[in-house]
């Protein structure tokens, strides 16, 4: 039961309770946490449009803006399977090219704050930003680097 509110499927240790049952709940919460399965997609999708909706809003950046982009990394590194990217060059051009919007997404406070000296100047930079970490995004992935080989 999560917080009581019933049965949501298991969700590892959230849903044990205190006792005896709950080291084995707690084990098997953590076995289906390991075999999670993400849709790739889908992921990258959420991450696109939450860029895409905090970016619309008029104004100058904010620093809260630079937090989501850093929270939506951190998650597209946690759970995306930089595999398919790597083999694959429209996989890689898509996968690049979102992590270069969230870049400069967690990029744009600091480069209007600091970087640019006029507010019409921020648009071109970041545009400028994108293509460069598009690049590195692409190179990256296109040579591997880092990335442990399985073992088998």
């Amino acid at each position: 039961m999560l917080l009581g509110l019933g049965d949501w499927g298991d969700w590892g240790s959230m849903g044990a309770k205190s006792g005896a049952g709950s080291r084995a709940e707690s084990e098997a919460g953590a076995k289906a946490g390991a075999s999670m399965k993400v849709d790739q997609v889908a992921l990258l999708a959420a991450a696109l449009a939450a860029v895409l909706s905090t970016s619309s809003a008029e104004g100058a950046w904010e620093p809260f803006e630079c937090v989501v982009g850093g929270v939506l990394l951190l998650i597209v590194f946690a759970f995306h399977d930089f595999t398919v990217a790597r083999r694959n060059r429209r996989a890689r051009a898509a996968v690049s090219g979102v992590l270069a919007l969230l870049w400069c997404l967690a990029l744009a406070w600091p480069v209007q704050e600091f970087v640019a000296r006029d507010e019409s100047h921020v648009p071109g930079l970041l545009t400028g930003l994108w293509v460069v970490l598009f690049g590195a995004h692409a190179a990256y992935l296109s040579w591997g680097v880092g990335f442990r080989k399985a073992r088998g």
